[in-house]
């Protein structure tokens, strides 16, 4: 039980971390961010994607991965989408739905090729 209880609070200290960064003290954008590469911006929604992975493993979708949720969001949410702030993609990734995502994964997964290996 206390493994579950400081599971979970390491999940809202990374959260509220993220939410500080991205808001600062004052309760407003303290900055604008932008970005010079994906990874840069994965990197920055990486702690939003820790948590949400969390919830998808407690809820049985255990073999889904963080580049899976992002994938997802990716090809789906935000192809189309312009000028998303930081804290509607935290939003977008904390919000979506867990059957959603692992629709996505499953219809990815079936396209790869299965090969028999021989040795």
């Amino acid at each position: 039980m206390y493994e579950k209880v400081s599971f979970l609070f390491v999940n809202l200290l990374n959260y509220f971390i993220l939410i500080y960064n991205i808001y600062g003290c004052n309760g407003g954008i303290s900055m604008d961010l932008e970005f010079n590469s994906e990874a840069d911006l994965y990197k920055r929604l990486k702690p939003a994607l820790e948590s949400k992975l969390d919830e998808l493993k407690r809820n049985s979708y255990g073999y889904l991965k963080i580049e899976d949720i992002w994938n997802y969001l990716k090809d789906t949410k935000w192809l189309h989408s312009s000028n998303l702030s930081l804290n509607e993609m935290v939003s977008d990734i904390l919000n979506c739905d867990n059957e959603l995502v692992d629709d996505y994964f499953k219809q990815k997964i079936s396209r790869v090729s299965r090969n028999v290996y021989f040795e």
